[in-house]
């Protein structure tokens, strides 16, 4: 099921997927969960997204799987989409320069779980909010400049870890 409104949770632990598939289900209709990293690229480009949640344990986990659905998906280039990256305290400073150069759309501080539940959905809300509409005929080329730095931002911080 295709759309405008689509969410996909790309998580490595499924347990953490089935949680965050279970709070976003209440509130959107299209959530998807990708858990199998040898499937990434092709549950992505069945998808195509409007919001990646990236639930990894880890950023460099996120990252590696982010890098590699630019290399590996027909789609992600096309796609208009935010992504929004989940992460642990002690890599919040991280998360947060990232997002702040453009990597990630937006970050979310998730993990140990005693933290506001309302936030995720609220962030979803937000970057489909962002998003612009398919009306408007597709990917304008400021977006795919933004893509453009996305990817080498990401490679040449995979090849710096």
């Amino acid at each position: 099921m295709n759309g405008s409104k689509s969410i996909l949770i790309a998580a490595e632990n499924v347990d953490d997927a089935d949680l965050i598939y279970d709070m976003l289900r209440k509130e959107f209709d299209d959530v998807a969960v990708s858990t199998d990293p040898d499937k990434a690229a092709e549950d992505f480009d069945a998808r195509c997204p409007a919001v990646l949640v990236l639930a990894f344990e880890t950023l460099a986990k996120a990252q590696s799987y982010y890098l590699g659905l630019y290399r590996l998906s027909s789609q992600v280039h096309a796609v208009p989409h935010k992504t929004l990256i989940l992460c642990r305290k002690e890599e919040l400073q991280k998360v947060y320069a990232l997002c702040k150069k453009g990597y990630f759309s937006n970050y979310i501080l998730f993990w140990p779980l005693g933290y506001d539940s309302t936030r995720l959905p609220m962030e979803v809300h937000h970057a489909l909010q962002q998003l612009p509409s398919a009306e408007n005929g597709g990917p304008s080329a400021s977006e795919f400049a933004v893509q453009a730095r996305r990817i080498a931002g990401l490679e040449a911080l995979l090849e710096q870890s």
